[in-house]
């Protein structure tokens, strides 16, 4: 924010420390806030995930610039705000000469193309050798909209700011669209794919983010050399304070491991919620007056929200963050260089800033702006890499700490290196074997890497036959091992198996894998004649068809004919030939229809030769393993018998019942209906599997319950069975009361939960009777009732301070005689928790005129709270300003404008018009009436001034006006959330007089803070109206 707002709101501190004296009361709140501890930070999921051997990029820059000579420059030159870009101003709290907010921003075009608006460059450098895998363009900055009340901020119409951008511009950002030109090509204009706008109160002026895919801009673009960017058409206003700009993330893949990146990484973009600072009045004030922060949290409760940033926490992809190389870049909006100390924290520690040091995180650096720049005046597009400890998770917390200046984060992209591994090994057989025969192979797979593998396939070539078909997933550690054979050829076999796994799908649906090979050699007896048989399968479910390949061979010279044969596991083979010339061979099917039992088969070959001789060749014999397992299923309730509405756990066992010949069954999924149960990896033969959960049945009765399993072959396999399940209905009744449910903040909340036995005498008393609230504080935990009879009741009450809105939850638990426990929940009751605050702003021109003239008194009301009010004004000096809002909504404004004849009594030497509201939430919410007044005075000169009761103000020279005078804004600014105002009066000559309405702790403390307002705002507007005349 401004060091205009800043000094105005150390003169609001130190003013009524003098007059109070150190010894003055300070209001004590009725209880501390906080209805619940602080949230944990929100999980939030990627909009995009990708996985290359790569990494990304990310280049920015402002679509605002400097003022140039000729222009509305603001508070300071443009040579000032050229040595700022540069880096060459130190910047402050109180100096803005470093930041936006000190000139008068205007639009940056710098490419020479009449149909854009705006325009501003960047160079990227996609490495030689990778190719552009995606690239998002995101952009964004104010809209020139009003949300909160800490500041005014590039906000239209006040003090010239906030004009929107000039045709073509669309009417919103949310219409614009924005182009990008690649290397001096015409722009490719993209819509947004995405838009979100701030909300809330911490910070005056809304803050709008969009993105859009552009990755096919990149399509052909040379790699291993600079490229620049050109965004142009970024919507953004301009005037003190302003920013806006844009930012490109690209992310690049080799498509395999390189010497740079062995390993892949994985680059997730976010666009969703992100963390954002707070710029926070009790912030402002604790650093500058020691021990003054609870006089103000007292006296203004819930003026702005009570944050000072948040956090949220990105779901990473491995545990081992110290070995991931984590990087995130981040895009933001409104960062002032030396504005203050925003921190940017992962994991709750302040990461340095990348471009300059230090732990001012968010001080406008640019990665790739051109002309290179130091300060892009409220832009951040930055790379951070901080070091990381292991977790359990691998989730990364990230979040925005700090008060003195607001920044939003519109994008974020993690990237971290994963290293997924699997191998195998291959091992052949230990002697030779014969030609024809099958080559056995033994092949162990394992993961090596840190995540864990699944969809694990293994190919030994279209020869081999592997067994089981089917193999688990593996986590980190784990193997699996496979039987492969593989007909011997002439010479030597070579069996080169290759196993892949995948260890992340994309957010398209795309599966990343990892893959490794593995190989043996079988030494091969070489034969004259070969019967070649290969089963399809060597594992095959019971009921399946079996298909032998085979193949009779000839290596000889010899001619064979009356060629029959064999097979020993079907009669059924088709093809087979009568002769079987020298040097040839002759390939056929034989099929069986159904295995039913396993069984070792081997088929055989006789033919005669040209001498009349009878040959006769046999070919190995296979085992082809016939499996029929099956699975059994039990469970049980814990308890049988229970309450309706309690919680019972259900344990499922699992038991292998096939033989040992069937093999593990794999992926055993257990279906309980409201009850998520673990998958079971792998159940091996005549072993049980126990799994658990926990659910809260609605129904009575039996429980259906399911599993489902894979065999070696593929085959499902499956069990039901049902759990014996009686609910009873509790005897408990919960209720809760919550008085008031509609609450200004601050203001206490009580709870009372009441518990009764709706048994009967012959169902006897409860006891251990337990009622607990989860959206209290622990402090509000109350003790137990002991025990309660048929029909009697207990109550337990707690008073607490809530800060924010929330459903209040009872819960109670109890046993019966019999020691089942039950538990029952109360309806939900919501607790609206309001932060009315309202804000007036009294005006008159011309600050000085003579006896007789016509003053113009203007009066706005602006709705800083949260929820709407009905506000009433009356002025005491100018009635036609009296003003009566119904419904002002949150974050409105209404106003209006009277013309007041100064008198003519040559006794009077100023007049003062004050404005006092009322004001009321709508609905109501139990709190006191807001109330407050603000002053604006005209300094009557000597003299009387023409009498023309019609002719109005003359805006360009008002012959009532001091002509030797230098005006000083008569603007007053108050607001309040409670109370009634104590009136001020100004002294005479020009002024302007504020209140700011109490909460009703004391009467002294809103007169002083009132008194430190109207110098304050005094300040502020004198400050602004330099910017104006510059």
């Amino acid at each position: 924010m401004r060091a205009w707002a800043v000094l105005a709101l150390a003169v609001v501190l130190a003013l009524p420390v003098f007059l109070l004296g150190p010894s003055a009361p300070v209001p004590t709140p009725v209880a501390a806030p906080g209805v619940l501890p602080p949230p944990p930070a929100a999980p939030v999921e990627p909009d995009l995930r990708e996985a290359v051997y790569g990494d990304f990029l990310l280049v920015g820059n402002s679509s605002l610039r400097c003022p140039v000579a000729g222009e509305v420059t603001g508070d300071h030159t443009p040579a000032e705000c050229a040595q700022a870009r540069a880096g060459q101003r130190p910047g402050g709290l109180l100096d803005n000469s470093a930041t936006n907010n000190g000139y008068f921003m205007h639009l940056a075009d710098d490419d020479t193309r009449p149909a854009t608006f705006t325009s501003s460059r960047a160079v990227v450098v996609v490495p030689a050798g990778a190719r552009v895998k995606q690239a998002r363009l995101s952009w964004g900055g104010h809209t020139g909209m009003f949300l909160g009340f800490s500041g005014v901020n590039c906000v239209r119409p006040l003090l010239l700011q906030g004009d929107p951008p000039p045709a073509p511009a669309a009417p919103s950002p949310a219409q614009q669209r924005v182009g990008i030109s690649l290397g001096g090509a015409a722009p490719v204009e993209f819509a947004p794919q995405g838009y979100r706008a701030t909300e809330g109160l911490t910070e005056p002026s809304q803050v709008y983010s969009a993105w859009a895919d552009v990755t096919s801009v990149f399509t052909g673009t040379a790699t291993g050399a600079a490229v620049e960017v050109s965004v142009s058409d970024v919507w953004v206003p301009t005037g003190p304070g302003c920013a806006g700009g844009w930012s490109l993330a690209v992310v690049f893949d080799y498509g395999q491991p390189t010497a740079r990146y062995p390993h892949p990484r994985v680059v997730d973009f976010y666009s969703g919620t992100l963390p954002q600072g707070g710029a926070l009045l009790p912030g402002l004030l604790e650093p500058l007056i020691p021990g003054f922060p609870s006089f103000v949290d007292a006296l203004l409760p819930g003026l702005v929200p009570g944050l000072t940033g948040t956090a949220v926490s990105l779901p990473g992809v491995s545990p081992k963050r110290s070995q991931a190389d984590v990087a995130v870049g981040l895009t933001a909006f409104d960062g002032d260089w030396g504005q203050g100390g925003e921190r940017f924290t992962v994991d709750g520690e302040p990461v340095a800033e990348p471009c300059t040091g230090g732990e001012d995180f968010f001080r406008s650096c640019a990665l790739g702006a051109v002309p290179p720049v130091v300060n892009t005046m409220g832009v951040d597009a930055k790379v951070v890499r901080p070091a990381l400890a292991d977790n359990d998770d691998g989730s990364i917390e990230v979040g925005v700490q700090g008060v003195e200046d607001f920044v939003a984060v519109t994008g974020l992209v993690l990237a971290e290196t994963v290293t997924p591994a699997i191998s195998v090994d291959v091992t052949g057989p230990d002697a030779p074997v014969r030609e024809g025969d099958l080559a056995p192979f033994a092949v162990v797979v394992t993961n090596t890497g840190t995540m864990p593998l699944r969809d694990i396939r293994v190919d030994a070539g279209a020869q081999a036959r592997c067994a089981p078909a089917a193999v688990p997933p593996l986590a980190p550690g784990g193997s699996a091992r496979v039987t492969c054979v593989q007909p011997a050829g002439p010479g030597r076999v070579q069996n080169r198996t290759v196993v892949t796994g995948t260890y992340l799908t994309t957010s398209t649906g795309d599966a990343r894998t990892v893959s490794a090979t593995g190989q043996a050699f079988a030494e091969v007896t070489p034969a004259d004649l070969a019967v070649r048989r290969v089963p399809d399968k060597l594992l095959v479910h019971a009921g399946e068809p079996v298909r032998f390949a085979v193949t009779l061979v000839n290596n000889t010279d010899v001619f064979y004919s009356g060629v029959r044969y064999v097979d020993g596991a079907t009669p059924t083979c088709t093809g087979v030939p009568q002769t079987l010339p020298g040097r040839s061979s002759a390939a056929f099917e034989c099929v069986l229809p159904a295995a039913r039992d396993s069984f070792a088969s081997q088929g055989s070959m006789t033919a005669v030769d040209a001498a009349g001789n009878e040959v006769r060749v046999q070919s190995q014999a296979v085992t082809t393993t016939v499996i029929a397992p099956t699975v059994a299923l039990t469970g049980r309730a814990e308890p049988e018998t229970a309450y309706r509405g309690s919680p019972v756990v259900f344990s499922l066992s699992v038991t292998h019942t096939g033989a040992e010949s069937d093999g593990p069954l794999y992926d055993a999924v257990i279906t309980v209906p409201g009850c998520e149960v673990p998958t079971i990896p792998a159940v091996e033969p005549g072993a049980t599997v126990t799994a658990s959960c926990t659910a809260e049945p609605e129904r009575s009765g039996p429980v259906a319950a399911s599993v489902s399993a894979r065999d070696g072959s593929g085959y499902a396999v499956t069990a039901t069975t049902t759990i014996p399940l009686t609910l009873l209905e509790p005897r408990l009744e919960v209720t809760q009361e919550v008085v008031p449910t509609v609450v200004r903040t601050g203001a206490p909340v009580e709870f009372t939960m009441t518990a009764r036995n709706t048994g009967t005498a012959a169902d006897g008393d409860l006891t251990d009777v337990r009622l607990d609230n989860p959206t209290i504080p622990p402090s509000c935990a109350p003790d137990p009732i002991p025990r309660l009879a048929p029909g009697e009741s207990g109550s337990v009450s707690c008073t607490a301070v809530p800060d924010r809105s929330f459903s209040s939850v009872a819960v109670g638990r109890a046993q019966d005689s019999q020691g089942r426990a039950m538990s029952v929940t109360a309806a939900e009751v919501p607790v609206a928790v309001t932060h009315p605050s309202l804000a007036m702003q009294v005006a008159v021109e011309p600050e000085s005129a003579r006896h007789g003239a016509r003053a113009d008194f203007s009066v706005v009301v602006r709705n800083t709270g949260d929820v709407p009010v009905e506000v009433s004004v009356r002025n005491d000096q100018a009635a036609d300003c009296d003003l009566v809002e119904p419904s002002l909504r949150a974050g409105a404004a209404q106003g209006v404008r009277c013309q007041v004849d100064l008198p003519r009594d040559e006794a009077v030497d100023r007049l003062v018009n004050t404005a006092r509201y009322t004001a009321n939430p709508v609905p109501g919410d139990g709190g006191a009436e807001l109330g407050g007044e603000s002053s604006a005075t005209v300094r009557v000169l000597a003299g009387q001034a023409p009498q023309d009761p019609s002719a109005g103000p003359d805006p360009g020279a008002d012959p009532g006006t001091d002509p030797g005078g230098d005006p000083t804004p008569q603007d007053g600014i108050t607001g309040g959330t409670g109370g009634t105002g104590s009136p001020t009066t100004g002294g005479a000559g020009q002024g302007t007089t504020d209140g700011l309405a109490s909460t009703g702790a004391s009467v002294a403390g809103p007169l002083a803070l009132g008194v430190g307002l109207l110098v304050a705002g005094a300040m502020a507007l004198v400050l602004a109206r330099g910017r104006r005349r510059g």
